[in-house]
C-alpha cells in the first residue's frame, strides 16, 4: 500500500469492523490501523453503505445499524454515489458474470474503482480476485 492511496470498503468490512464477533474483525482493525499509518483515505460507494445498513439491521442489531450510519457521517469517508453513467456500468458487468449469486454491489465497486482510479479495496469477497486492477487488502 502506497502513502495517500485511497482505499474502497466493501460490506462485508464495515460488518467485520462494527460486530466483534465478526469472522474480519482482528483483519479489519489491523488493516484500518495499517491504512491510516499510510495516510490512505477511505471511500465506500452508496451501494455499500444501503447494503451494510440492511444487513446490520436484519442479523445483528438496528442500533448497530443505526451506529454504522453515524459512524459514515462523522467519519471522512468519501462517498461515491452511482450515477445513471455508472449503474448502466455496472448492470453491464453484472450480465457478464457468469456465476450464480453475483452482487450487484460487487459490480458497482468495481466500476467506481475503475471510474476513480481506486486500485484497492478492503474485503474478503474473492469475486474481486478476478479484476486486474484492483487489489485486495485485509
Amino acid at each position: 500500500m502506497s502513502n495517500g492511496e485511497v482505499v474502497l470498503l466493501d460490506s462485508d468490512a464495515f460488518i467485520g469492523l462494527l460486530v466483534a464477533t465478526d469472522v474480519h474483525h482482528e483483519r479489519v482493525e489491523q488493516t484500518l490501523k495499517l491504512i491510516d499509518a499510510h495516510q490512505g483515505s477511505l471511500a465506500t460507494t452508496n451501494f455499500v453503505i444501503v447494503e451494510t445498513a440492511t444487513g446490520l439491521s436484519r442479523r445483528h442489531h438496528q442500533a448497530t445499524a443505526r451506529n454504522f450510519l453515524t459512524y459514515i457521517h462523522q467519519s471522512n469517508f468519501q462517498v461515491f454515489y452511482i450515477n445513471e453513467a455508472l449503474h448502466e456500468a455496472t448492470e453491464t458487468l453484472f450480465l457478464e458474470q457468469p456465476n450464480n449469486a453475483t452482487s450487484m454491489v460487487d459490480c458497482a465497486n468495481v466500476v467506481v474503482s475503475q471510474a476513480y482510479n481506486i486500485s484497492t479495496i478492503l474485503s474478503f469477497d474473492r469475486f474481486y480476485e478476478k479484476f486486474d486492477h484492483l487489489k485486495m487488502v485485509g
